[in-house]
């Protein structure tokens, strides 16, 4: 509605009345007076104007942009978050990995380590067995692989096993005192004289 009495309308009154009127889009018809008398006043011309929704009608306010620019940053930070937290985890596995790696890697040359003392103590220990008198060396260790008892002797062909072995050279341990079992491993390059060695459970 405007009361410009009987100037002409133009644009600037239609967008003055409706900011989104558009020229190209829209269309607009003055109601006819006699239609409304007695509703409004004889100066009041009322404009029926039609209006096609267009995207610019929804545009968000400054403050809903601000919103939105906030919660766009607060997206990206969590994002940025969630990226460092994932490259830590995965060098904390790779990191992980190389360190399980050298805790096998060092246990193992530990293990060799032992091996070769308990072959090394056979040589000394038993050195009627690698002249040729004995094919057996029984080794009994303690479980910081301490020598406890050692007898050399000839394998049977009863010997089920490397227990059997051990058993039979040195009776005073029996099976339950070497939970782990009992191994077996060449003593010298011909491969003719065999080490038979347990360990025991307590320190």
């Amino acid at each position: 509605m405007t009361e410009r009495g009987h100037d002409e309308i133009g644009t600037t009154d239609l967008r003055r009345a409706f900011a989104a009127y558009d020229t190209g889009h829209d269309g607009w018809v003055l109601v006819d007076r006699h239609a409304l008398q007695g509703v409004v006043r004889d100066n009041v011309r009322v404009i029926s104007l039609h209006h096609d929704p267009q995207p610019q009608d929804t545009m968000p306010s400054l403050e809903d942009r601000l919103d939105a620019l906030r919660d766009q940053a607060g997206r990206v930070q969590v994002q940025a978050n969630m990226a460092r937290v994932q490259a830590n985890m995965a060098a904390l596995q790779a990191d992980s990995g190389v360190r399980l790696q050298l805790e096998e890697t060092l246990e193992q040359l530990r293990w060799n380590q032992r091996m070769s003392a308990l072959q090394e103590f056979a040589r000394e220990s038993e050195p009627a067995a690698f002249a040729g008198a004995h094919d057996a060396i029984a080794v009994v260790v303690d479980a910081d692989y301490k020598m406890v008892a050692h007898a050399s002797g000839d394998r049977q062909p009863g010997d089920r096993s490397c227990l059997d072995v051990l058993k039979r050279l040195l009776p005073a341990y029996h099976v339950a005192e070497i939970p782990s079992g009992c191994m077996s491993m060449n003593t010298d390059p011909q491969r003719r004289v065999l080490l038979y060695w347990g360990q025991l459970a307590n320190r």
